[in-house]
């Protein structure tokens, strides 16, 4: 309703006008009647017989009339609504081509988030779901296994895992995890597809000392690393993981650092 209180107040301008018009023009003709007739008499009783044309006119309209007589006046007031009818039609226009533009807006975000959610729903998911030890012992390279698996809706590809084997003694726990370089050949993954890729620690070997050391819990020995890939999109992901040896169930388990994912 609010809207179209310009609509409203034309109306009622336009109603006004016709009625205090139609009244002006009534007093009008009125006043000419009236002047006619007294015209009329006054020349039946001039002297000498001489008709006097000198008589000024006993009914005058009042000075606004002449504002809503017909033509001039209406006319004049039917440019002045013509005037506000456009400015409003401008002015609402404008409202309108605002309001199309934001809408606009407002479905291409719409349409983009859709997209995103799409995306994210249906893309590959990269991710380690198991590490197991295989070999730990004094003098020998640590070994363990860790399966790797698409748990997303889509292909993995070129999917690239970069590990380390680290071992650190005494009682610190490792909180900066040095940059991996060494990476297994990239594989697609289908989804729901996983692979098991074998981790070996590096040289030297295992001291008894330091193999005693990481079962007293006196020190550690981290398996962590990254998975590089991309999904069907081209869009690249990584995925960090890292484990620490337990010796109380002698294998490894999740560490709390090094584990995120994009």
């Amino acid at each position: 309703m609010k809207r179209y209180w310009p609509l409203l107040v034309i109306v009622a301008i336009l109603a006004a006008v016709i009625g205090v018009s139609q009244y002006a023009e009534s007093t009008k003709q009125r006043c000419e009647e009236a002047a006619r007739q007294t015209k009329a008499a006054t020349v039946a009783k001039g002297d000498d017989g001489k008709a006097s044309n000198n008589t000024e006119n006993p009914c005058k309209p009042p000075a606004w009339a002449r504002y809503f007589t017909w033509p001039e006046g209406v006319g004049a007031w039917a440019v002045i609504l013509t005037l506000f009818v456009i400015a409003w039609q401008s002015i609402e226009t404008a409202k309108a081509a605002k309001a199309t533009e934001k809408s606009v807006v407002l479905a291409a975000e719409a349409a983009a988030q859709s997209l995103k959610e799409m995306q994210l729903e249906q893309r590959a998911w990269v991710g380690v779901t198991a590490a197991s030890l295989v070999e730990f012992a004094p003098n020998k390279l640590v070994t363990a296994n860790l399966t790797i698996k698409n748990m997303g809706k889509t292909f993995a590809v070129n999917a690239t895992l970069f590990q380390r084997i680290l071992s650190v003694m005494g009682r610190q726990p490792l909180t900066q995890f040095p940059e991996t370089s060494e990476g297994e050949p990239g594989i697609t993954l289908l989804p729901g597809a996983e692979f098991i890729a074998q981790v070996m620690g590096t040289k030297p070997l295992l001291s008894v000392e330091q193999f005693n050391a990481i079962q007293a819990g006196n020190a550690f020995i981290y398996m962590y690393g990254t998975i590089r890939y991309k999904d069907v999109m081209g869009y690249s992901h990584r995925t960090q993981f890292s484990f620490v040896y337990s010796p109380i169930v002698r294998s490894f388990q999740a560490y709390q650092g090094h584990n995120d994912a994009d």
